[in-house]
Formats: C-alpha cells, structure tokens, sequence
C-alpha cells in the first residue's frame, strides 16, 4: 500500500513522497530492529497463552508465537496514515486517514497476533518518526522537492 501511496504522491509532490516513503522505511526498520534485538523474546498472544487459555483463532491466519513486541503493521499503518493526515487539509480525510490506522491495529488484536501494548508502541513509533521526518523535511529548501512528475512536463 505505500509503495502505491508513494507512487501516487510523486505525480502530485515530491516533498510528499519523499515524507511518506523516508517515514515508512525508517519507522519500519527501526521496529524491525527492536523486534528482532531487544525485544526478540517476547511472546505473541498464541505462545503466551498456551496451555493456559484457548485463544479463538481466525481460520485460514497463521499465528507466530515470538517478535511481538511492537507491531510491525501498526507502525507501518500509523506512519502511512499519519504522513497522509499532515499532507491533506480536509478534516474529513485526516479522520478517515486516522480511522484506518486504528482498525489496522485492532486488526492485530483481533487475528491474536498481538497484545494491546504492541499496538500502542507501534502507533507510537510510527507518529513520532513521522512527525521527525516531516520537520526535517520541511527543513529542505530546494525548489525541486515542491515539484512533481506532472510540473517536469509543462
């Protein structure tokens, strides 16, 4: 999705391309990193629960028992979505942006895959990125960065 996002962004403004792609890659691989360093045991909802509590499991999900902790999807989904609510003006859309993000997170507490503290850590480390990204790309003062693909054929 934000490859397409980014795709997409590139026919209106490069500074918002550039801000949603730099904010997902960086949010993204720094979860990544915790996950898989600091945080590499802790245990998903179907291994914390086993053999003390049957979990209902959608059919059809594969369920991992480690890497839990934060959420991968919900920081990719609130770095996305929160880029796009600093681009559009309409309160309408930064709603509907901020909607989305908030069922994919419910979406990973739903298919037991995380707890809600892996939510919450990865929305946060996907805003607060994005919101880094987003001043130190205001920052940038070059007249290309506020054109667009559609701007580089007139």
């Amino acid at each position: 999705m934000t490859v397409l996002v980014v795709i997409i962004l590139l026919v209106v403004n490069y500074r918002y391309s550039l801000l949603v792609a730099v904010s997902n890659i960086l949010a993204s691989e720094f979860t990544q990193l915790l996950k898989h360093t600091v945080f590499e045991d802790a245990l998903r909802p179907k291994k914390f629960f086993e053999g003390v509590h049957d979990l209902y499991f959608v059919p059809g999900v594969e369920n991992y028992s480690y890497h839990s902790f934060p959420s991968g999807h919900s920081t990719s989904a609130f770095a996305l979505y929160f880029a796009l609510t600093l681009i559009v003006e309409d309160k309408f859309m930064k709603g509907v942006f901020f909607t989305i993000a908030l069922l994919v997170g419910y979406s990973r507490v739903y298919l037991s895959q995380h707890f809600f503290g892996d939510i919450y850590a990865g929305s946060l480390i996907g805003v607060i990125i994005t919101l880094i990204t987003y001043w130190a790309i205001q920052k940038i003062n070059t007249p290309w960065m506020d054109r667009s693909l559609i701007s580089s054929f007139k």
